[in-house]
Parts: C-alpha cells; structure tokens; sequence
C-alpha cells in the first residue's frame, strides 16, 4: 500500500510539472516578454513548494554517481543538486539522457545546459525547427600576457513559426573556449556547438535559463574609465577595464539592465554580451523598473562600450 501511495505522489508531481510546463511554453510562444516572466515565475515557484521529501530523496538519487545518471560537478550540496534537478525536469530535460548537469560554485549551484539538451529545448518550449550547427576546426590562439584560447568560427539556425533565426561567430568573434594545447579537438568543438546554441535560444526565444556559462578569457584591452582623469596605458588597461565595470556596476547595479552591462564590462565586451544587455535595458524600460533617464543612460553606455569593443584589435574579443 505504500509503495502505491509513492507511486501516485509521484504521478501527482510528475502531473503538476507537465502542467507548468505547458503553461510556460504557451508564454514563451506568445512573445510576450513581460507574461513568460510572470509564467516562468509561477512555475519554478509552484514546483519548489511541491518539493516535499518523497520527491527530494527521488531527485537526489539522480545525482548519485553510481547511477551515472546526471553529471555533478563542484560538489554542490544536497539542496541545490535536487533544486537545480527539479528545474531542469521543469524545463523538458530528462536525468539519464545526457541532457544536463550541475555545477556547484560560490554562487550557488547552476544548470549546465548540454548540447543535447539545448536541442530539445528548441522543440519542447519553443516549437523550433531542429537546429543546425556547424563548426570549424579550432585554432589555438595566444591572445598575449600569457593568455591562450581555442578560437572555433561556427554558424546555428534554426525555424520557428516559418521564420528563419541565425547566429554566426567567424573571425575575431569567433568562439572563445579556455583550454589547453593539449585538449582533445573533439571536445573543444562541442563546446564550441553549445555555446552555438546558447547564443541561438537567447535569440529565439530571448529567455535566460540561469545556465552555467564557461569564463570566457579576459583579453588586454585599454579602455577609458567611467570617471576620466588619464587614458590608461596598455601595461594597466586590464586593471582600468576591472575598476570600470566595477564602478558601474556600483552605480546601476539594482536593475537588471545594470547587472547585464556591468557583466558585459566584466567579460570584455563581445557583441553577443553588448546585444543581451541592450534586450535587458529595453525589459526593464517596458517592465518600468527604470525611468527614461535611466534608460537613455543606459543606452548611452552601450554605444561607448560598442565603441570600445570595435576599436580594439583583430584577435581581441
């Protein structure tokens, strides 16, 4: 009898998922921003309160590696490996299908997104065509003061209501992956395609799904900082590239378009990082979490990081 009682929460859960799920893939095809917030919102939310200890102790067991069932990675706790379990099954992933993992870390634990699990994303939540990834051969490029990158150019599209989508990174924004000379090939070109397919679900869809995203190198740059007192010299322009993140995000850092510059600073600007922060600033206008003086400001911000992006030079991302 109680085996039977197991079985039916289980149901009763795996149910109520299904639900959520749909619920928030009729947002995220309606296009509208502001009602897949609300959606997404009400789903994570829902599942977290239906966590109760049958369900926690049948996600956990997932994780347990001689199941080999979901990668853990970074030792994150118990808590957060059913936490970021639950979200994954939330969003279509399935534990055993090489779909996802969970990296632990100081932030807290994250999803990590697996190529495979990308593509189903695309069908499940977004209604897209399959899409198609294609990829060089990866270069190894020594970027100076001892940094080093695997450098992948690649191109994804896909369809969605008959429309085309694509993204393409060649040349100088080409993919970017932290490495090792000695890394199997292989490998760094399946980073190379889900990074691919990241940049073509934000696209797409133009919804974060908190995945766990690889530091991408920090090159050299010499950039001016917020409050001008001398252009700083090559040898210094990484430590003034740090201070002028920092300090922005200081000053703009309790919105969301703040967070998404800020971290765009961070990173060294890529034109992907510049667009997704330019998507947040235009949010947060319509969601009116920032007044137009704000916003304007925002923008403003923007078009000097593009300037400074598009003047450093050839091989710096």
């Amino acid at each position: 009898m109680g085996e039977l009682t197991k079985t039916e929460q289980l149901t009763g859960w795996l149910s109520k998922v299904g639900s959520a799920q749909q619920m928030w893939a009729a947002a995220i095809n309606s296009d509208d921003r502001l009602r897949i917030a609300f959606a997404e919102a009400e789903a994570k939310l829902a599942l977290l309160e239906s966590l109760d200890e049958m369900i926690a102790a049948y996600l956990l067991r997932f994780c347990d590696p001689k199941l080999q069932m979901v990668e853990v990675v970074n030792n994150p706790t118990d808590e957060e490996k059913v936490r970021i379990t639950a979200m994954a099954i939330l969003t279509g992933l399935v534990p055993g299908n090489d779909d996802f993992a969970v990296f632990g870390g100081k932030g807290g634990a994250k999803l990590y997104i697996k190529e495979n699990g990308y593509r189903k994303l695309f069908a499940k939540l977004a209604g897209c065509t399959a899409p198609d990834v294609q990829t060089g051969h990866p270069v190894f490029t020594d970027l100076g003061n001892g940094k080093k990158v695997w450098r992948v150019s690649g191109k994804a599209s896909c369809k969605r209501n008959n429309e085309p989508y694509n993204v393409e990174r060649v040349g100088e924004f080409a993919i970017g992956i932290p490495g090792y000379d000695s890394d199997n090939v292989a490998g760094i070109s399946a980073k190379a395609q889900r990074r691919l397919l990241q940049l073509l679900w934000r696209k797409v869809v133009n919804v974060g799904m908190d995945d766990y995203e690889e530091e991408q190198p920090a090159a050299t740059v010499t950039v001016e900082p917020v409050k001008v007192i001398e252009q700083p010299s090559q040898q210094n322009g990484a430590d003034a590239w740090d201070g002028t993140w920092r300090e922005y995000a200081k000053q703009h850092g309790n919105n969301a378009a703040g967070v998404a510059i800020a971290r765009a600073m961070r990173q060294a600007p890529s034109i992907e990082l510049l667009q997704a922060a330019a998507i947040e600033a235009d949010a947060a206008k319509a969601q009116k979490d920032i007044d137009q003086r704000t916003y304007d400001k925002l923008k403003h911000y923007l078009v000097f990081l593009e300037a400074q992006f598009n003047a450093q030079p050839a091989g710096v991302a």
